[in-house]
């Protein structure tokens, strides 16, 4: 019985100093801010007493489309021209991580 709680808790020990890593993510694990891999593989990686910070390789787009909270999701900037006439216009960004700046975290 004894045995068997050893052994469990050995287990939960090692899954809970696991990070998984999506195939879209680029992870570096950290340990006391020192970088001791600049890309963690994927899957799941062993990390005890390590910290990994992940950065998602997928395009992101600012701002959201979704609406949240009555706004439309767009970004719009209104001007004036000479004759009194106002000009509409809205402004999106696309934008990823390159991966081979990672590194300078």
């Amino acid at each position: 019985m004894q045995r068997t709680r050893a052994a469990w808790l050995l287990i939960v020990l090692a899954v809970t100093a696991c990070t998984s890593v999506d195939s879209t993510q680029h992870c570096v694990l950290t340990r006391y801010g020192k970088v001791i891999d600049s890309k963690m593989g994927t899957g799941l990686n062993w990390s005890p007493l390590a910290d990994a910070t992940c950065f998602t390789m997928t395009e992101k787009n600012y701002p959201a489309t979704a609406e949240v909270s009555g706004r439309s999701g767009k970004e719009v900037i209104s001007a004036q021209t000479r004759d009194p006439i106002t000009v509409e216009g809205d402004v999106a960004i696309t934008y990823r991580y390159d991966p081979s700046t990672i590194v300078k975290v």
